[in-house]
C-alpha cells in the first residue's frame, strides 16, 4: 500500500507548523556545548527564544534544548541545557515552535526557590519563612503560647507537604531521558518489534517518535505499525507504508502528545529480502504523567 497524495501534504502541512526556522551552523559554537552560531538569523527579530532547538546532525544528533537568548548581531542561540557534544560549522537544526520545557520549569522552580531562602524574598519558601517567624511570639506569649504553636506548626507541616507535591509535579514537565536505539531484526522476514514505550498500567505522554529508515534499501516499502492493549487485547493502531528513498530517512510517527497507559510496541515489516539484518534507528521523547 503506497501512502496516499492527501496524506503526504497533511504531513508536511503538520512540519510546516511545527519548524520556525531549519538552518546549518556557519561556525563552530561554545566549547561548553550550550551555542550554535547561523549566520542566517543575523538581523532576524528573536522568536527564538524560549523555543525547543533539535540537533538533526553531528555529535548531538537527536538531541534538544530550551533557547534562552539570542543575539541577532551575531546569529548566536543559547540553550538552557548543554547538548551532550559541541555543536561544529556544518550542524544541521530547526528550531521548532514548541515552548521550551526546560525553560517553564526553571521559572516554576524559581518561584518555588528553597528552604534556604530568607524571609523578605519573594520566593514561596520565603513566604513560610515569615510565617514561620509567628513562632518568635514564644518569648512574649509565655506559657500560654501552646496551642498557637502547635497550629502553626500543623499549618506548616501541610504547607511543605503540598509544595513538595507540588515541585514533584513540575519536575516532571522536564521530561524522562529520551529513548534512543537502534533494532536490528530481519524486516522481511516477518513483521518485527523496533521499540516498545511505557509500560503496563502506567500513565504517559508521548511527545514524539522518529524512526530512520536510512539503512533500507532504496525502493523498498516498509511498513511501520504501531499496537496497544485496548481493554486488555493488543490492537493494531497505526499502519502506514512508506518508501525508502522517496519519503524522508527520518519518518515522524508521532508528532504531537498522546497520552498511553499501557506499552506501544512499534514495528516494522520491508517488502525486500536484503533488508533481513539491516538496522532501524529510533529516538522518541516520554513524559511521565
Amino acid at each position: 500500500m503506497v501512502q496516499s497524495r492527501h496524506y503526504a501534504l497533511a504531513r508536511e502541512a503538520i512540519l510546516r507548523s511545527l519548524v520556525a526556522f531549519t538552518g546549518i551552523t556557519t561556525a563552530d559554537g561554545a566549547v561548553t556545548n550550550d551555542t550554535l552560531v547561523c549566520s542566517a538569523l543575523i538581523g532576524s527579530n528573536d522568536y527564538i527564544s524560549n523555543k525547543a532547538i533539535l540537533i538533526l546532525s553531528g555529535n548531538a544528533r537527536g538531541e534538544d534544548s530550551g533557547a534562552s537568548g539570542f543575539v541577532a548581531g551575531t546569529g548566536t542561540i543559547t540553550v538552557v541545557a548543554a547538548f551532550g557534544a559541541r555543536i561544529l560549522a556544518g550542524t544541521v537544526f530547526m528550531v521548532l515552535n514548541v515552548s521550551s520545557v526546560e525553560i517553564a520549569v526553571a521559572a516554576i522552580n524559581a518561584k518555588i526557590g528553597t528552604n534556604a531562602d530568607a524571609a523578605g524574598t519573594t520566593t514561596l519558601f520565603a513566604w513560610f519563612a515569615n510565617l514561620l517567624g509567628v513562632l518568635a511570639l514564644e518569648t512574649t506569649l509565655g506559657t500560654h503560647d501552646t496551642d498557637i504553636k502547635a497550629l502553626l506548626a500543623t499549618i506548616a507541616a501541610y504547607i511543605d507537604t503540598e509544595v513538595a507535591a507540588i515541585k514533584t509535579q513540575t519536575d516532571r514537565l522536564a521530561g524522562a531521558t529520551p529513548g534512543v536505539g537502534t533494532a536490528t531484526e530481519n524486516w522481511n522476514a516477518a513483521e518485527a518489534d523496533i521499540v516498545s514505550i511505557g509500560a503496563d498500567n502506567t500513565r504517559n505522554k508521548v511527545h514524539s517518535l522518529v524512526v530512520d529508515i536510512s539503512a533500507i534499501t532504496a525502493a523498498s516499502v516498509i511498513t511501520i505499525r504501531m499496537y496497544m492493549e485496548v481493554n486488555g487485547v493488543e490492537r493494531k493502531v497505526y499502519d502506514q507504508d512508506f518508501t525508502a528513498g522517496t519519503d524522508p530517512d527520518g519518518l515522524w510517527i508521532v508528532n504531537g502528545t498522546v497520552g498511553i497507559h499501557e506499552v506501544l510496541r512499534v514495528t516494522a515489516q520491508s517488502d525486500t529480502p536484503g533488508d533481513d539484518g539491516r538496522a532501524i534507528a529510533y529516538d522518541y521523547m516520554l513524559e511521565a504523567m
